[in-house]
């Protein structure tokens, strides 16, 4: 992707967001890839939603490479879209479209796909014992117990990266707002132009290492505070990548070398943990030696290795994108209508149809293809039957009229 210099005030905005395709392709290819990638965790003898009693090692590196980046990479492009929906909208116009695109569809997500998916994890678990048989009566005992923040056994389940996306939307918007609108472009390329040398490789490992620092104080852990800290460096990376050309130049320039270290330390890492810290090829010496407990070297020098990994993985990606995918087709046109309710749904497909097919007597690959082929053609098909209906697609947060599209907004 090549941006031209803007001839006025605003140009180069609206050159970015109508060339800014890559990012679309990027993030429809990443949600699309989650119906493979939580398919793994059946099969990848982890802890998930339910599991397989079989579980196949293909699938656990998939868990383990795909884990590198994907989320961070999600809500790098988020924080791209938010430089370019603030470019175009007021902060009232901002918020309820936020208000509209995440939070309605979060609700909807918690209060129904959500309780299907407890319920029939319970059901495959033989859990429903503890509680009323009928949907009904689980749902009465969902609303009291798992409903809301703070009860101790809420869980929002995929929707937790709408809810991550609503908190750094809101609550960030004053900060967005300083930068969009009262640092001045002319600073932005300044700085840019700063990163454009050489050392901005040394500043990518710079800023993989931020986040890390939240890890280094308390480590990931479900929902907790480091989480929701670590995730937002991605958002405000996002949000300055696209904040001037030069930066963007910058990935132009350096990004092919920065991918191919993104690769080398993804590898480096799944030869530290796969299948596990104690078998894998240099994780039993490593472990041994610097150890595998919060605090330690090992874990330290890991997590470093770890942001490293993530981060220059999805500057790589970006690089890819901006090279390869910038073309805009009506398949393009479809798939940024259907990335969310994909999103919102693939989940509760998956777990559904997976109930029925993890019990028969089939091997591991057979039942695989068939849970993510059957949950992605039942996903689309709920997306079609969905989209045709105002309230449905408010619910989704989907546009109420479909519009031209204005990609990243």
């Amino acid at each position: 992707m090549r941006i031209i210099e803007p001839l006025v005030k605003g140009q180069l905005e609206r050159e970015c967001l109508l060339r800014a395709v890559h990012l679309d392709w990027l993030r429809a290819l990443i949600v699309f890839l989650l119906i493979p990638y939580h398919t793994a965790w059946i099969f990848s003898g982890q802890s998930w939603i339910i599991s397989s009693p079989i579980s196949n090692p293909v699938a656990l590196a998939f868990t383990q490479v795909f884990d590198q980046f994907q989320m961070p990479l999600l809500f790098t492009i988020a924080g791209i879209a938010a430089w370019f929906s603030l470019g175009n909208r007021t902060w009232k116009q901002y918020c309820l479209e936020r208000l509209g695109r995440l939070f309605i569809p979060m609700i909807f997500g918690i209060l129904v796909l959500n309780a299907i998916v407890f319920y029939l994890a319970a059901l495959f678990s033989h859990q429903v014992g503890v509680f009323p048989g009928s949907f009904i009566d689980w749902y009465s005992v969902y609303l009291r117990c798992m409903l809301f923040p703070w009860q101790k056994n809420w869980s929002p389940g995929v929707f937790w990266f709408v809810w991550y996306l609503l908190i750094y939307s809101i609550i960030l918007l004053p900060f967005l707002l300083f930068i969009r609108k009262k640092v001045s472009g002319s600073v932005l390329e300044k700085i840019g132009e700063l990163l454009q040398k050489r050392g901005i490789v040394l500043v990518f490992f710079l800023l993989a290492f931020l986040p890390v620092c939240i890890q280094f104080i308390q480590p990931q852990n479900g929902n907790s505070f480091s989480q929701i800290s670590y995730f937002v460096f991605f958002f405000v990376y996002g949000f300055f990548i696209y904040s001037s050309s030069q930066m963007q130049r910058c990935i132009d320039r350096f990004g092919f070398i920065v991918l191919i270290i993104g690769i080398l330390s993804i590898i480096l890492v799944i030869l530290l943990i796969f299948p596990s810290t104690t078998s894998a090829p240099l994780g039993a010496l490593y472990w041994r030696i610097f150890g595998t407990k919060a605090g330690t070297k090992g874990q330290d020098l890991y997590l470093v290795l770890r942001g490293i990994s993530c981060w220059f993985t999805v500057i790589g990606l970006i690089f890819l994108a901006r090279m390869f995918a910038n073309i805009s087709n009506k398949y393009l046109h479809y798939a940024t209508e259907a990335v969310l309710p994909f999103y919102l749904m693939h989940v509760t497909f998956i777990i559904a149809i997976g109930y029925y097919v993890i019990p028969l007597n089939l091997s591991v690959f057979i039942k695989f293809v068939i849970i993510i082929v059957s949950s992605f053609a039942a996903t689309l098909a709920a997306f079609e039957v969905m989209k045709r209906f105002v309230v449905t697609r408010f619910l989704l947060g989907m546009r109420l009229k479909p519009k031209s599209v204005k990609h990243l907004s």
